[in-house]
């Protein structure tokens, strides 16, 4: 009955851990998306109607992303090599 007990204890520990990390991930995302939402707001302001300014600096937010999502920290996301897991078996 105490091994039981114990048994039940770690499960209920191991999925309580699953779930912090679970949350901090999502915390993660949601202060990226709202630091990307600012970069596309500050991007955009002022060339709402005008399609030719907004695709001839594209190029600029798109540098900007990158190198935000790149700097992100998401473990589900990257592997023991530290790259993408949809970027493997590509060249750099």
């Amino acid at each position: 009955m105490v091994l039981v007990s114990f048994q039940i204890s770690g499960k209920i520990a191991e999925k309580n851990m699953h779930d912090i990390l679970v949350q901090r991930e999502q915390a993660e995302r949601n202060r990226l998306a709202e630091t990307l939402d600012a970069d596309v707001r500050r991007w955009s302001n002022g060339k709402e109607g005008n399609l030719r300014a907004l695709l001839s600096t594209l190029q600029y937010l798109l540098e900007v992303l990158k190198w935000r999502y790149d700097q992100s920290t998401f473990p589900s996301r990257r592997t023991s090599q530290g790259r993408d897991s949809e970027d493997q078996g590509q060249q750099p």
